[in-house]
């Protein structure tokens, strides 16, 4: 039985949005825009042709970028600005998790599950985070909504069809792993003879549709499947039982935590064989179980071949994880004197445990700060090439949004005017260059990016190092002179 949510039920629903909004907004801007948010910010800027043809040629479709050009066309690229977005997904995400769980559940179970993504370090890291994941995240609750509003009901409602529609659509050009979900929900209709006897014609139209709309896109996921399969990624493959156990950890903000929600995910299960319920559990039980067990497992075992087992690229699935572990921990103890224990208990941990401030380990604005307080007037400043992004948003901010044609080359050559070499290799820089007195060098995680570049060691050997400073978590900055000829 479906339970909609009447007007006089929603101040729980909307206290948990405002709480979520409040948890994860406070320090929204406390973090460097860093990683790979000046990605995305940069070729936001760009038309709408160009981004489309640009990130054609990368790992991600392109929806997250094209709705940030148009919004950052409104309201700029500041820190808030450019981040506002993955927050406002953040709370329509805890809004439909919510609704979810009290439609096809019970309250108590859409408040756990509420209360649990709230106080998520996991979900509160994204929602400060300028891309695409949090987008993908509220899709695929939103998406599993619909899904189940759909197979609970006898004659599926056209509006709730063209919402999943639109969604599952969405959901294929934010991500590519989108595909993994929409893959969850036709194989569990093809497991349920009850379901595929209803809705086989349905799902055929289903698919028909996506196919036709993702037709321009299809070529490129196909080419990108390929490429990754013959010559890797660069995540690394998983390390056994830890990658499962420290995916969990992530979700769950603690070690301790950890251990409790895993305890309590057994629990539920042994109990649920010991008594026999695993032979009557319904349908959106069922869903729920799939949509996180199986992409969990299927992707961890995929990495072994194709490296994926990712923290980020597994949001798609954490609306389910909390969902199951709500479900599991409102299911342990039945009797109404104790049945809030576990619930309470757990909640308690994920509150005493949030980190509003979480660091996303990218102090990008630290690091120039740094540069610009040791430079001269003549200094040479070298920074690896894949940090030039984020070196630049906050080094000149004014060259990173008026680039000409909007293109990194003729970013990087408007730096060059300023002294400032983006690099990837001792031999990228002219050789006049290195007759300077005064050098700076960011270093920014080339042991894992570009490990035997050999600018360091050509630094060394003719420069003395005056001072280094390390900034967390993979900062570098090395301050040369030149040699005395006594030296």
């Amino acid at each position: 039985m479906i339970r909609s949510i009447n007007l006089k039920e929603c101040i729980l629903p909307v206290f948990v949005v405002g709480l979520n909004l409040l948890v994860k907004g406070f320090y929204l801007s406390s973090n460097s825009i860093g990683g790979d948010e000046p990605f995305s910010i940069f070729h936001a800027q760009m038309d709408v042709f160009t981004i489309v043809e640009l990130l054609s040629k990368g790992n991600n479709p392109p929806l997250y970028e094209l709705f940030l050009h148009f919004w950052i066309n409104l309201f700029g690229i500041s820190k808030f600005s450019v981040r506002l977005p993955s927050l406002i997904f953040s709370c329509v995400s805890v809004w439909f998790l919510y609704r979810l769980a009290f439609s096809f559940f019970n309250k108590k179970v859409a408040i756990i599950v509420g209360l649990l993504f709230v106080f998520s370090n996991y979900e509160t890291l994204f929602a400060h985070e300028a891309r695409v994941y949090s987008l993908l995240c509220m899709l695929s609750i939103i998406s599993m909504f619909y899904y189940l509003k759909i197979i609970s009901e006898i004659n599926p409602k056209k509006k709730h069809l063209i919402l999943l529609l639109i969604v599952s659509v969405m959901l294929t050009y934010a991500h590519f792993f989108g595909f993994i979900l929409i893959f969850i929900q036709v194989l569990f209709v093809l497991l349920s003879k009850d379901l595929r006897g209803r809705y086989w014609k349905l799902l055929i139209l289903f698919l028909g549709v996506i196919t036709c709309f993702y037709l321009p896109y299809l070529p490129i996921i196909v080419h990108r499947f390929l490429d990754s399969s013959v010559n890797g990624t660069w995540v690394s493959s998983p390390e056994g039982v830890k990658t499962l156990y420290n995916m969990i950890r992530a979700w769950s903000n603690a070690p301790v935590v950890a251990t409790l929600v895993i305890l309590i995910l057994f629990s539920a299960l042994v109990k649920c064989f010991v008594k026999g319920d695993v032979y009557v559990v319904k349908i959106p039980v069922k869903l729920v179980l799939v949509w996180f067990f199986v992409p969990f497992f299927l992707m961890f075992f995929i990495s072994y071949y194709v490296p994926m087992f990712l923290d980020r690229y597994l949001i798609f699935l954490s609306g389910g994880f909390y969902l199951l572990v709500a479900l599991c921990s409102d299911y342990l103890i039945r009797v109404k004197i104790y049945n809030y224990i576990i619930p309470v208990v757990l909640i308690c941990l994920f509150v005493v445990t949030t980190k509003p401030n979480i660091s996303n380990k990218r102090n990008v604005e630290e690091v120039v700060q740094k540069v610009k307080s040791l430079k001269r007037g003549n200094t040479l400043v070298l920074c690896t090439y894949h940090f030039g992004l984020n070196f630049t948003y906050y080094y000149d901010v004014e060259l990173f949004k008026s680039v000409n044609d909007n293109m990194m080359s003729n970013m990087f050559k408007s730096l060059e005017k300023q002294n400032v070499f983006g690099i990837t290799d001792v031999s990228e820089v002219p050789l006049n260059n290195w007759e300077k007195d005064h050098v700076i060098y960011v270093d920014a995680a080339t042991d894992f990016l570009n490990p035997n570049n050999g600018i360091l060691e050509r630094l060394n050997s003719d420069y003395e190092l005056i001072s280094h400073v390390k900034i967390y978590e993979i900062f570098d900055v090395y301050e040369y002179g030149r040699r005395t000829k006594s030296e």
